[in-house]
């Protein structure tokens, strides 16, 4: 796997349909209609936790590999700027995916309901973007057909997240790969994948192009043809025109300028975007750092091997509303926008709010890092910060053992365990351990108030 991905520690469910109508209530009335399937509402029959589940047609999708390319890309992010996905099912005819619910339509819509953005505003959407990319490339995966359909908002706010959805034609890189598929939608697309010869920067050109819609309201390369379009892509001529840029600053036209370079050498990585001066300046509210958010660390590290695994696996499950505090945390924390945090992020942040460090602080950090890559992901930030009152709850403390009891007779055996951890390092680390741990009948398996005590410890 890529440096830098992210591992979840527990693989994304793959079942059988009988386990989709089993856990969930299915909404009859479709969300979308795609070319190859549809989207509906679903909801948690335990949790009530609502989600969006897209059902996939086997016999009309042209490429069943490239769809569970898409699947293993998606099962990797961890992001909060990349929509998540929860589990995948199938059967003879279908692949249902899992998702998060997004209610608040394409930036596409936005744009076309707002004519162009405020300069803040369109600063604050493409932090999120670059923020987005950046995490995806040092994931070793590019998007390649980055577009404001390809955008959607969390809700109906004006100042909702917004999320990168749809991973179907994203590839998996080496560092100096050079890719010949062609991809991407006309307006958006590089010079150099039109070319046949690009790397991860044709990621950034779209980017370039999006911040230019955002600030005015039309794109930089047009036509009345495709063709016409892809004449003046290739050139890569566009200028400023007056009005609509006579109060754009200089700041933000140089970095689209440097994101617009034909030539990729010269044009900006995803990492410099991040770290442009423009984007650097303040548009909106920063992310708030809470001291509550930090001090709720200090008790995960007494926790139990099999309850660090067991709060990661209801961090993948909460909502967005309840994501608000953690993620704000986690942004501020995280200084060089790539969308994990080091272990000096995460001293500096716990500094800055003058948190005592613990004496051990480093094998307290290697506790938070599940996974043990040597930095923390998302979602083990928001196990390591969840509230108590979260983590007790039956109903979520119930579907959480559900992940772990394989086949539903009521306990987790060290075998269930051993297929649900994803991590080979932790599978040697002996699953016999972690269910003795918590087995307090000593009868080699865990059941369901045995976990529920060891979640209330």
């Amino acid at each position: 796997s890529p440096p830098g991905a992210h591992h979840n520690v527990v693989r994304a469910n793959v079942h059988g349909t009988d386990r989709v109508h089993n856990l969930y209530e299915i909404d009859k009335n479709k969300l979308g209609e795609g070319t190859y399937g549809s989207v509906c509402k679903v909801i948690h029959k335990v949790t009530r936790q609502v989600r969006a589940m897209k059902t996939i047609s086997k016999a009309t999708t042209p490429d069943l590999v490239r769809l569970n390319q898409e699947i293993d890309i998606m099962t990797q992010m961890d992001h909060p700027n990349i929509v998540r996905m929860y589990e995948t099912y199938q059967d003879t005819k279908n692949v249902y995916i899992i998702m998060e619910l997004l209610t608040g339509g394409e930036l596409f819509d936005r744009i076309t309901e707002m004519g162009c953005f405020t300069e803040d505003d369109a600063r604050n959407l493409m932090k999120q973007i670059a923020g987005a990319i950046f995490y995806c490339h040092n994931a070793s995966i590019m998007h390649r057909d980055l577009k404001p359909e390809n955008f959607i908002m969390q809700n109906k706010k004006p100042d909702s997240p917004l999320k990168v959805i749809d991973f179907g034609l994203a590839a998996t890189f080496k560092s100096g790969d050079r890719k010949a598929t062609k991809a991407g939608t006309p307006y958006y697309v590089a010079p150099n994948v039109l070319a046949s010869d690009y790397n991860e920067k044709c990621d950034v050109w779209s980017m370039g192009v999006i911040q230019y819609i955002l600030l005015c309201g039309f794109p930089p390369f047009w036509g009345d043809t495709d063709a016409e379009i892809l004449d003046r892509v290739r050139v890569g001529e566009f200028d400023f025109p007056e009005p609509e840029w006579d109060a754009v600053s200089d700041a933000a036209k140089t970095v689209i300028q440097q994101m617009l370079m034909v030539d990729e050498t010269k044009r900006l990585s995803a990492e410099q975007v991040v770290n442009d001066p423009w984007f650097k300046q303040a548009g909106g509210a920063a992310p708030q750092l809470h001291d509550k958010v930090m001090g709720r660390i200090k008790q995960f590290q007494s926790t139990s091997k099999l309850k660090r695994i067991a709060l990661q696996v209801m961090a993948n499950q909460l909502d967005n509303d309840e994501l608000e505090e953690a993620k704000n945390a986690f942004l501020a924390i995280d200084a060089n926008g790539d969308g994990t945090l080091t272990y000096e992020e995460l001293k500096a942040g716990l500094e800055k709010i003058s948190v005592n460090l613990p004496p051990n602080f480093l094998s307290f950090l290697d506790q938070i890092d599940v996974d043990k890559s040597g930095r923390i992901d998302y979602s083990e930030f928001v196990a390591a910060t969840m509230e108590k009152k979260k983590f007790t709850e039956r109903d979520r403390c119930w579907a959480a053992f559900r992940t772990f009891d394989i086949n539903g007779d009521g306990t987790i055996t060290k075998e269930e365990l051993m297929q649900v951890i994803e991590n080979p390092d932790l599978r040697i680390d002996n699953a016999a351990q972690f269910i003795s741990e918590v087995d307090s009948n000593q009868d080699g398996r865990v059941d369901f108030e045995e976990f529920m005590a060891m979640m209330l410890k």
